[in-house]
């Protein structure tokens, strides 16, 4: 985010942030940077770049106006000497309300946000839990094709275009394509955007191009287009992986049951993983649950102003003015718990399968090295 705002001058916030947050940490430095005893005043410094302090401006701003229309009403249109100059006004109430329901109610009101935290939070880990098992076994995959492959195997036909190489390395390369065709799928079918989906259509078509030479690139047979016409992509991915690797029990292969049994299991895996994936994204944390947070939440700070007002000295305009900020960086926080929460609840808009999808290309790259070497 801080990148971008160097680059551009401009700093993202709400929907359009979720893509600045697919955060990897690839080396150790960026760890050392993480534990920088700097970060807390760094943050700090940077909290008007914050794309969470700009998704939340409009509640802080009604719960700031509060602030100021409490000092407006109570110091300046009810002030002794304007009171004396319009007797009708000494009649008008204060504005204000005692601070003891604020302190009793703030407990309920902390776990409420305690819970709603923690229950976004456990999506968001078990999201991730899931993609990357869905990533190790597609390794597994990958591995158990290259190491049981016997080496060397002769093309049944040898062409000008494919002479020099064998059927080993032909199927390793499928198989390595058909992993990442079953996460970027899944990446597609997870976020679901306009975007996603004119990504998705040219990431397949640029990558998967070449398991159609045979055919005509709009033919409605291709690889490409039956993936892009499915209704339910990652399976259909599944289902043309789990093809391929049924073929390895034929000749020249002759992998044996047992083995092909292992490799079953990993799919099968995969199906399940992708299944809690999308369960995910079609229900959310019970509504009802988090209305009440948000109702709760808004209220209580909205009124927080009026019960903050008495512990301002009076005697000072000054004094009571700082009851705007006040009260403003108490709801940015507050209202920053629950907006956290929100963000965390959809866990793969933030999640970094990019990285994942990148990831399996390089494995299948090293498979491919392995088997070559062996």
């Amino acid at each position: 985010m801080s990148e971008l705002y160097e680059e551009t001058g401009k700093v993202p916030y709400g929907e359009d942030s979720r893509q600045y947050r697919r955060t990897v940490f690839l080396r150790s430095s960026d760890w050392s940077n993480h534990r920088s005893p700097d970060r807390l005043f760094s943050n700090l410094k940077n909290l008007y770049r914050s794309g969470i302090a700009r998704q939340l401006q409009l509640g802080v701003k009604y719960v700031s106006s509060i602030a100021f229309i409490t000092i407006l009403w109570n110091d300046i249109i009810l002030n002794p000497l304007l009171c004396t100059s319009i007797p009708l006004l000494k009649y008008l109430p204060k504005l204000g309300l005692p601070s003891m329901p604020f302190t009793l109610s703030s407990s309920a009101l902390g776990l409420l946000l305690v819970f709603r935290t923690n229950a976004s939070y456990q999506r968001w880990l078990e999201g991730q839990n899931n993609i990357a098992k869905i990533v190790s076994e597609l390794k597994n995959i990958l591995r158990m094709t290259s190491t049981w492959l016997p080496p060397q195997t002769p093309l049944e036909f040898e062409f000008e275009s494919n002479k020099g190489e064998d059927e080993g390395e032909l199927i390793i390369e499928n198989i390595g394509l058909k992993c990442w065709t079953v996460l970027r799928a899944l990446q597609c079918h997870l976020r679901n955007t306009s975007e996603e989906e004119k990504s998705f259509s040219i990431h397949v078509r640029n990558t998967l191009g070449k398991l159609d030479d045979d055919d005509d690139d709009n033919d409605e047979g291709s690889t490409v287009n039956k993936l892009l016409k499915s209704k339910d992509r990652p399976f259909w991915a599944i289902n043309d992986l789990s093809s391929l690797v049924q073929t390895l029990a034929n000749h020249p292969y002759n992998i044996d049951g047992g083995r092909l049994r292992e490799m079953d299991k990993s799919i099968s895996s995969i199906t399940s993983s992708v299944e809690l994936c999308t369960k995910k994204i079609r229900h959310p944390v019970p509504l009802v649950y988090t209305r009440h947070t948000a109702r709760f939440l808004s209220l209580w700070l909205l009124l927080l102003p009026l019960a903050l007002y008495d512990s301002f000295d009076s005697t000072s305009i000054l004094s009571r003015l700082l009851l705007i900020p006040t009260s403003s960086l108490i709801s940015l926080f507050f209202f920053g718990i629950d907006e956290l929460a929100i963000q965390l609840e959809e866990p793969f808009g933030i999640l970094p399968l990019e990285y994942n999808c990148a990831n399996i290309k390089v494995i299948s790259k090293q498979a491919l090295s392995w088997y070559k070497k062996r």
